[in-house]
């Protein structure tokens, strides 16, 4: 995971989850009474508490942020070397803590497939509508790319991005050709 997406994704949703189901009081993490029967908040905490009995300490904010991690995949694993694909797992979770209730969260967390939809679109929208539009419309007989099934949807990235690349090169050396010196 990149630090940009650490400082803008990972740290404000997990803020979130935390402020949502826990509070300090006295320096002791408290469950608020509204997350009592989330079953989210269940697994996380009794695997926060099973690291801090590891460490011999209370339970901190910290301890949850890492079960939260071993709810998620199993393992303690450092946010600094999350994949995409894990960061979206997380993310999930700290959704469904926040809300065990959100539907675009729980399918998120039960999604297998090794693209996520969300991300594929976000990534298509670096390059030019048009372009985007002329290409679907080429390949998929759709105007509207953002209606595409995901698999098309990712189909259509690799292709954008492969004839961009490639449109680039041409213009790069068309250029440099013209260029006297």
């Amino acid at each position: 995971m990149t630090p940009a997406q650490l400082k803008s994704l990972y740290f404000p949703a997990w803020n979130r989850a935390f402020r949502a189901v826990w509070y300090l009081d006295s320096k002791l993490i408290q469950r608020h009474q509204s997350h009592d029967d989330n079953p989210w908040a269940d697994q996380v905490e009794t695997a926060g508490n099973a690291i801090a009995r590891k460490a011999h300490i209370p339970l901190s904010q910290e301890h949850l942020r890492h079960g939260a991690h071993l709810v998620a995949f199993g393992r303690d694993i450092s946010s600094k070397n999350l994949t995409n694909k894990q960061l979206d797992k997380v993310l999930a979770l700290f959704a469904l803590l926040t809300d065990p209730n959100d539907i675009s969260a729980s399918i998120a967390w039960d999604d297998k497939s090794t693209h996520n939809r969300d991300r594929v679109l976000a990534s298509l929208t670096h390059f030019p509508e048009n372009y985007i539009r002329q290409i679907s419309l080429d390949k998929f007989h759709r105007y509207d790319w953002t209606q595409l099934t995901t698999l098309q949807c990712v189909q259509l990235l690799m292709t954008v991005s492969q004839r961009w690349k490639t449109h680039a090169k041409e213009e790069a050396a068309h250029q440099s050709a013209d260029c006297p010196f």
